[in-house]
């Protein structure tokens, strides 16, 4: 029985796509792939040699309890305080110069600004109507719904 043309072909397209598939995966898979699950064993040790840039906000409460204890009484409790002044090792490793951002208008727009696609509860303002200054005049960042001192003072007059 004669095999017809069509066939051969076919099988000869087979053993190649097969074949190749074998020689990339054994030629493109990292040596470690496998050992510890579906990911690269070896990349644990390489993640586990990069410097840290975000202490976590347990460390801005050792040195800033003030701070730390309107952040937790206000409504961005929630937040990370490296969300809006970046990361902040370098600050803790070295205390005495400043090394986090002073956050402007521009970060509390960044959740803040009113758009459509977030649910009505959420505070947005229209920058336009709203804001006439930088935020921190008329809002203190780490609790917002309490005042500034000096505006306090005068609109208890």
């Amino acid at each position: 029985m004669k095999v017809p043309p069509q066939i051969v072909r076919l099988l000869i397209v087979t053993v190649v796509l097969v074949g190749s598939y074998f020689v990339a995966k054994s030629l493109l898979t990292p040596p470690t792939f496998g050992e510890l699950g579906w990911y690269r064993a070896a990349a644990l040790e390489e993640l586990a040699q990069h410097k840290l840039t975000y202490a976590g906000k347990q460390e801005c409460e050792v040195c800033h309890d003030d701070i730390w204890q309107m952040f937790h009484a206000g409504k961005h409790q929630t937040l990370s305080c490296e969300g809006c002044h970046g990361p902040a090792m370098r600050h803790v490793d070295d205390p005495e110069n400043e090394h986090l951002l002073k956050p402007g208008s521009d970060q509390c727009l960044r959740c803040h600004q009113q758009n459509p696609s977030r649910p009505d509860w959420y505070t947005q303002i229209d920058p336009e109507e709203h804001l006439e200054g930088e935020c921190i005049e008329c809002h203190i960042p780490h609790n917002p719904t309490e005042m500034p001192e000096e505006e306090e003072a005068s609109s208890e007059q």
